[in-house]
């Protein structure tokens, strides 16, 4: 029996987003809570990246979802997040004190140019714009 697989997203994913995309991975894969990853949350444009951090105090903010086994779903979004973005594995911490593994999609691009979401949470943020 394969191992549960964890994916954590923290921006056009979430299921308060909206997009097609969350709204498909809300169909395919089960919502296990809300995380968060020490790392900072970066302004794209359109959408968000995820870089990690050492300091304690960077939080970016997302949703946690459980996979099954999760192949076919991955590989999916890896084709979806494209080459922006890599796949790793990382620990998410969750409302109760745990901490599980899970996949997340780091931001490998430049970042020197880019600014922070202050408060890491890309669902916020965008309502605050509008």
């Amino acid at each position: 029996m394969r191992d549960q697989e964890y994916l954590f997203v923290y921006g056009t994913l979430r299921r308060a987003h909206r997009s097609l995309m969350s709204q498909w991975l809300a169909r395919n894969a089960e919502f296990s809570a809300r995380g968060t990853y020490r790392g900072k949350l970066l302004n794209l444009g359109r959408y968000p990246g995820a870089i990690p951090s050492r300091d304690a105090s960077d939080s970016v903010v997302g949703d946690l979802y459980s996979l099954g086994a999760g192949g076919a779903t991955l590989r999916l979004l890896d084709s979806y997040e494209g080459n922006e973005f890599c796949r790793k594995k990382a620990a998410i911490s969750v409302k109760n004190g745990k901490s599980l593994s899970a996949w997340i999609y780091i931001f490998r691009g430049p970042v020197s140019a880019l600014a922070v979401i202050r408060g890491g949470n890309y669902v916020r943020f965008l309502r605050k714009a509008n």
